[in-house]
């Protein structure tokens, strides 16, 4: 039976983050933050570092927090709830853990306290397909000389540093790049859900030895799998979010005399909505559970969540009709992000192959 529950701690983060959201967030003002250079608010991410959250996914050790599963679920699908732009799942979910996990004494030592205090932002270049099982990198390492083929790094706009996966010798390793590394190109675009993400290319581009860490295919896997987590995480926020934007709509939208929501038809559609969320957040709940199967897991939520989150959004749109595809609504905010969440680290198929081929 899975556990529903939230520890203190996790409320005390659930409850953080929501007063941040009450605080900065409404429709008005996520789309000004969208506008600007970055793609998000430079003070709504001094304010995250304040809270701390950026240490949260970090091993004591490295000055983090030592959260674990459940508490990256809680933060994630609040920031979806909440719909909030900041790159926490590019630069904090996936780049700081890599660099923990895989970078050397020295590497750490340089790296994640400007990452935990917000004052140096990293964006990930993604490979091929994501970054699944069977993903195949951008980028060719050899002979201390990089190349990396034309892909986009999310949330890449005005980032400090890249990191990105590449091949040497037939394996694969991490490398970090400078932002402003002399050979590396690197122009600003503008994604569906309005993130600003950097196309990034080189060619033969010197890396020096200690920008290099081992990775292998596990880390690759592992890596892959926190990554997928996150973003369905968020995901079910945002199915949450749009969800109760909907109900409140049907419960006040007026038709033949009557509101909406009394109607049988429409009673049925929301129902199967909110079956969506609660299947989704069982299988994400699953997924926080530690062991051999965890990856497994993680495949199997990717999948469903990837899809029941596309419907779901559509289902909401329709039930707003025209209004719901604008940016006066969270509804279309939302269903852009979720288009893109639903395919970034691979999308429901390439799920699915992972499931079956993991253990």
């Amino acid at each position: 039976m899975v556990d529903f529950s939230l520890s203190e701690e996790q409320s005390m983060l659930r409850d953080a983050l929501q007063r941040f959201v009450a605080d900065r967030y409404d429709v008005e003002r996520r789309r000004s933050y969208r506008q600007g250079m970055a793609g998000f608010g430079a003070e709504n991410w001094d304010m995250l570092a304040e809270l701390g959250l950026f240490a949260l996914p970090l091993p004591e050790a490295d000055g983090g927090l030592g959260g674990g599963p459940r508490d990256v679920m809680t933060l994630m699908t609040e920031i979806g709830r909440g719909l909030v732009v900041e790159p926490v799942l590019s630069a904090i979910l996936f780049c700081a853990p890599a660099l923990a996990r895989h970078g050397n004494a020295m590497q750490r030592a340089e790296w994640l306290p400007t990452l935990t205090a917000g004052t140096a932002r990293w964006s990930l270049l993604l490979p091929d397909e994501g970054i699944g099982m069977a993903c195949t990198p951008r980028a060719q390492l050899s002979n201390g000389r990089l190349t990396i083929e034309p892909g986009f790094a999310l949330d890449g706009a005005g980032c400090d540093a890249f990191l990105l996966v590449a091949m040497r010798e037939g394996e694969p390793v991490l490398v970090a790049l400078a932002a402003d590394t002399p050979g590396l190109v690197r122009r600003d675009v503008r994604l569906l859900d309005g993130s600003i993400a950097a196309w990034v290319e080189a060619d033969g581009l010197a890396v020096a030895a200690d920008r290099i860490m081992p990775l292998g295919t596990t880390g690759l896997s592992e890596l892959a799998a926190d990554a997928r987590f996150a973003a369905a995480c968020e995901m079910l926020g945002i199915m949450e979010r749009l969800l109760g934007d909907t109900l409140d709509h049907v419960r006040t939208r007026r038709q033949f005399g009557t509101e909406i929501g009394r109607f049988q038809t429409i009673q049925h559609r929301m129902a199967r909505l909110y079956l969506a969320v609660e299947q989704s957040r069982s299988l994400l709940l699953k997924a926080t559970e530690e062991g051999a199967g965890r990856h497994k897991a993680i495949a199997a939520a990717k999948a469903f969540v990837g899809e029941a989150a596309i419907m779901l959004a559509h289902e909401c749109v329709q039930f707003h009709g025209g209004m719901g595809i604008t940016d006066e609504l969270a509804i279309g905010h939302g269903h852009k992000r979720i288009t893109l969440l639903s395919r970034l680290f691979g999308d429901a198929r390439a799920a699915r192959r992972d499931y079956l081929a993991a253990a």
